[in-house]
């Protein structure tokens, strides 16, 4: 909770509880664990790793009263013998029941990969053990094991620990509130109950969780439509958060769950690559979207180009609320502009998310203009006047200039000498 996935813990409960709602099969009239608000508890949260205090209090929050955890994730967790008590844990606004798991005994789980058969028949011994510590026991004793993470059930490990279990005279299994059951009142820790958990990620990739949830919750914000696609990708969110993987094996998934995300923007297109021709100052621009999606997607269309003045006034115009159709639908969207230069000048084209948050698809248009503005015509204008008046002075000077020459040759010949012939 340190690392501030305060909203995950709330998500996993959330979908746990509608997975087993819709997904296990259950007698009638028998009710499953709902989250806190729903008028039930959610019962006991088991885990392998070590809590810090805000998990433990986010979990009292959301309906859990029960909790197994690690025997070395509590200072002087109490015990009779061999076996554990329950106990207070948390502040009084926030306290829960507690037991810890015997992680010795936990460790014939992975036993099972070599010799599931030999494995089952020890933990069952090592049970039978702890009953003789203290046999005749008038006070129940009781122990919690729990897989280790990352354990995949072995049916023949499973049958045969069961097969050993039943109408044993030593060991009697029971479930898991069973076994909170056995203990009217709370025993006191040495030194206090108080969690050792200094809440670190255990190289949990937190970056990953945090921009991979955001993204789809802006994506949720644009495709309304999409609830079962949602649910999707914030499963694989969940998914990669699991204690089962490894910190490798998380960030995978976490990758796997951005390039789903990155696939469904990709049925978003912007038709670019293309270039549209204004014959004059103002025209009509239309921006094409291709959507292969096959729901609606709401969006921000936004222009910008520094050579067009859009119907705003401005360089950059934005359109909230624009609703894309599904597949097979091209949406066409028709911008007013206004061009302040004549030439071929790019558009650039973006789609949003409401509120900004997400970009679902870019591209850029080419517009040549071929209109001739008042100022280029002014300016023209006044280039032509200028090279008027230049040729004008210009040849008005020759004209003299031979003028003047032409006086020069008639007054050379005036005075030139008579001959006689």
């Amino acid at each position: 909770m340190t690392a501030g996935l305060d909203s995950e813990l709330s998500t996993q409960i959330t979908r746990g509880s509608d997975a087993l709602s819709s997904g296990v099969p259950h007698a009638p009239g028998v009710s499953l664990p709902t989250p806190a608000g729903t008028g039930a508890g959610l019962g006991a949260w088991v885990t392998n790793d070590d809590l810090d205090t805000p998990t433990l209090a986010a979990l009292a929050a959301a309906g859990y009263s029960q909790i197994v955890l690690p025997s070395d994730s509590v200072a002087s967790s109490p015990a009779n013998g061999s076996t554990t008590e329950t106990f207070a844990l948390g502040s009084a606004r926030t306290a829960v029941t507690a037991i810890t798991s015997d992680s010795d005994l936990a460790a014939r789980f992975s036993d099972a990969a070599g010799d599931p058969v030999l494995a089952a028949n020890q933990l069952a011994s090592e049970l039978a053990q702890l009953y003789y510590e203290r046999p005749n026991a008038v006070t129940p004793r009781g122990v919690a094991v729990v897989g280790p993470n990352g354990w995949t059930g072995n049916p023949t490990f499973v049958a045969t620990l069961l097969a050993a279990l039943q109408n044993n005279p030593m060991v009697e299994p029971v479930t898991l509130s069973s076994l909170f059951a056995l203990f009217p009142t709370t025993a006191s820790c040495r030194g206090g109950c108080r969690l050792t958990g200094s809440g670190t990620t255990g190289g949990l990739p937190v970056s990953a969780i945090r921009t991979e949830r955001q993204r789809i919750a802006a994506f949720a914000t644009a495709a309304v439509g999409a609830k079962p696609l949602i649910e999707q990708l914030g499963d694989l969110v969940l998914a990669g958060e699991s204690g089962q993987l490894r910190p490798p094996e998380q960030s995978a998934v976490l990758a796997n769950t951005a390039a789903a995300l990155d696939a469904q923007l990709g049925q978003l297109v912007v038709a670019g690559d293309r270039t549209v021709t204004l014959t004059s100052r103002q025209g009509t621009l239309e921006v094409t979207i291709v959507s292969n999606a096959s729901y609606p997607v709401t969006a921000t269309l936004t222009l910008v180009s520094d050579k067009l003045l859009f119907p705003n006034g401005t360089t950059q115009w934005s359109q909230p609320n624009t609703l894309l159709l599904p597949s097979p639908h091209t949406n066409i969207v028709p911008v007013k502009v206004t061009t302040r230069a004549s030439g071929t000048f790019r558009v650039a084209i973006t789609l949003h998310s409401p509120g900004g948050a997400l970009l679902l698809s870019s591209g850029s248009v080419d517009v040549r203009s071929t209109a001739t503005s008042v100022v280029g015509i002014a300016l023209t204008a006044g280039a032509l006047v200028v090279l008027a008046a230049w040729w004008i002075r210009t040849s008005r000077k020759r004209r003299a200039r031979r003028r003047e020459e032409e006086r020069a040759d008639d007054a050379v010949g005036d005075l030139a000498p008579s001959t006689v012939p």
